[in-house]
């Protein structure tokens, strides 16, 4: 009726009926959600490329990340002289920042797709949690070590995903052979057992868990431990040190299978969840006094001028909850701006230029008309093309997570510096837990 939606590039009657061949198109208008930090490489041989992928970054095009995504960011800026077109073997949460190894071509990938799931490969994490490590094992079975350690009927989920190169993603695939013989309700009692024993390595203790993880909410991408249709997952956490400042240990973590979000949930499970990471038990912008104020400013005008971001900030709830004052300039809220949106856009867009479509449709055109009439924000956030930090500085910019190093025997090995939040371990202010 308006021209928004076309067949074979002519406004149709709702009661059109579609045939062989019709031409469907939509005309929208998207933002991807902002990203932040750079993509640093790391290092090469022959066969692959080791990168460093910042937080926020998701690795393949998924929800509402498409050119925002570290695959299609590579293809636009290469990192090596003559870059191939690059091949996943594996991938990290979006929120998690650190190591990944690319193939140079897709023999390369099937050989690594191959080795990781033999388990031939070592993969390092540093994670800084909430509290001294560890916090609960009161209510957690100790199991000898080899029942621990038992792996034999163990299938991954992440470490055996392929690549759908077509659509830049990751598709699920298993072994054939093991398609049939072994589904996550055919795992025994002994395989889905819960249970954690320390071993002691170079004078150093290591604790070892084994706990398993399954899909809470496939819609919101939860996950929990120890819930219906889980399966096995181990890991092992060393601690490195604890800082009394900041009541947060660094602890270095090794990943034994390969299940989605499976450090965030065993640190969650011992009592000691990722200190910043508000999904699985820690607290968005934890004692980062800095961005709570900046955080608490925004709301704090928002709730003033009656404006709602554009995402959901969950995270932030209790946050508001403190803040003083009441609504004013009630004649301008977040309702006025989607109703008139919606408004203007049930006309025709016919001989509509792009300039008068954006203006028309896009709630980030209208946020910035919104706040340069209150003067309230737009200097601040919306002058000098800052107008995403007003959600960047709302919503999480990524967990204590890191992926610290990767190595296949003696052939390679690939390591990233620290972190910049495990730097403020150093010596003057940890103490080293045994």
């Amino acid at each position: 009726k308006y021209g928004n939606v076309k067949i074979n590039h002519q406004i149709i009657d709702i009661n059109y009926k579609f045939r062989n061949s019709d031409l469907f198109s939509h005309k929208t208008h998207r933002h991807e959600p902002p990203i932040s930090g750079n993509i640093v490489f790391v290092g090469e041989n022959d066969e692959l490329v080791a990168i460093s992928k910042p937080a926020t970054l998701p690795v393949h095009a998924c929800g509402a990340y498409r050119y925002n995504s570290l695959m299609l960011i590579l293809k636009q800026e290469p990192v090596i002289e003559n870059q191939p077109n690059l091949h996943l073997v594996h991938r990290l949460d979006r929120l998690t920042s650190g190591l990944m190894i690319l193939a140079k071509s897709k023999e390369v990938a099937a050989k690594m797709a191959k080795i990781i799931q033999d388990r031939e490969t070592k993969k390092t994490y540093l994670a800084r949690v909430k509290g001294r490590f560890p916090a609960n094992l009161s209510n957690i079975p100790k199991l000898p070590l080899d029942k621990i350690l038992y792996m034999d009927n163990i299938i991954d989920d992440v470490d055996e995903d392929d690549v759908d190169e077509e659509n830049n993603s990751i598709k699920k695939k298993r072994p054939a052979h093991q398609m049939t013989n072994l589904q996550s309700c055919d795992y025994t009692a002994e395989d889905l057992a819960v249970g954690y024993n320390y071993q002691t390595n170079n004078d150093e203790q290591v604790l070892y868990l084994r706990c398993p993880v399954g899909v809470i909410s496939y819609r919101n991408g939860i996950h929990g431990c120890n819930v219906p249709n889980s399966k096995p997952a181990i890991s092992s956490f060393q601690v490195i040190g604890y800082c009394e400042e900041t009541d947060t240990t660094l602890v270095k973590c090794l990943l034994y299978t390969g299940r989605t979000h499976q450090l965030r949930l065993h640190l969650q499970y011992l009592g000691n969840p990722i200190a910043n990471d508000p999904c699985y038990g820690g607290v968005l912008f934890y004692k980062d006094e800095i961005k709570t104020k900046k955080a608490l400013d925004l709301i704090q005008i928002m709730r003033e001028t009656g404006y709602q971001p554009l995402a959901n900030i969950q995270y932030l709830n209790h946050l508001d909850s403190t803040l003083t004052g009441v609504r004013h300039n009630s004649d301008i809220t977040n309702e006025s701006i989607a109703t008139n949106s919606i408004n203007e856009s049930n006309e025709s867009t016919e001989g509509l230029t792009e300039e008068d479509f954006l203006l028309r449709n896009c709630r980030y055109v209208n946020t910035i008309l919104l706040y340069k009439s209150l003067s309230l924000l737009y200097d601040r956030y919306c002058s000098q093309n800052k107008s995403l930090e007003l959600e960047l500085s709302l919503h999480c910019d990524g967990i204590w997570l890191h992926a610290l190093s990767y190595q296949y025997k003696d052939q390679w090995f690939f390591e990233t510096p620290w972190p910049d939040w495990a730097d403020h371990f150093n010596h003057n202010k940890i103490t080293t837990i045994v």
